[in-house]
């Protein structure tokens, strides 16, 4: 999970700050439901069919290198809603657009000196336009979402299809078949 989600950080060039700590924070998560559930992947899973005496000592193992890993998650990267990282996920603007709040959070987070009063002109001549990215972009994904359950019903349409081909194929001989398609047509 380290490695996907480090190769995600390093190689993509859509993911920006603002996206960091969402990103983080699912992985701490999924490294902490790993540890309750102790669930250590489908390999370790099969190693683990084992005596016993062995399983134990090993699950044991697992938890400790689980545990390590969320250690050293928590030491190196602050989960707290002071870390700018958390401040500035608002800014991504793939859900809703920030509040005033927030934006004179993050000045103070960045040690920014500004004169609130231009920040809120500023900040309420652009609200209506944040609000229609942060709009458009949940219908992006809304789309995204439809798009993919469209393919996977076009996937059930074929299949269905398919099947009902493979039955024709088995009942009727195969003169038969390109006698009823004349037929039809």
């Amino acid at each position: 999970m380290f490695e996907k989600t480090v190769l995600q950080l390093q190689e993509s060039n859509s993911v920006t700050f603002c996206e960091l700590y969402p990103i983080m924070s699912q992985l701490g998560d999924k490294l902490k439901d790993r540890f309750s559930d102790m669930f250590f992947g489908a390999v370790a899973t099969q190693i683990l069919d084992m005596p016993c005496s062995k399983k134990t000592a090993t699950e044991k193992n697992f938890c400790d290198a689980l545990q390590r890993g969320i250690d050293y998650l928590e030491k190196w990267f602050d989960f707290g809603d002071k870390n700018v990282a958390f401040m500035l996920q608002s800014l991504s603007l793939k859900c809703e657009a920030p509040t005033f709040q927030q934006v004179k959070n993050i000045c103070a987070a960045l040690h920014l000196n500004v004169n609130l009063y231009d920040l809120y002109d500023e900040f309420s001549t652009h609200k209506e336009a944040l609000r229609s990215i942060a709009e458009s972009s949940k219908q992006r994904r809304c789309r995204q979402v439809d798009n993919f359950l469209s393919v996977v019903k076009l996937c059930r349409l074929f299949s269905i299809v398919w099947s009902y081909c493979r039955c024709l194929a088995v009942c009727f001989p195969r003169e038969d078949i390109l006698t009823h398609e004349c037929q039809m047509a």
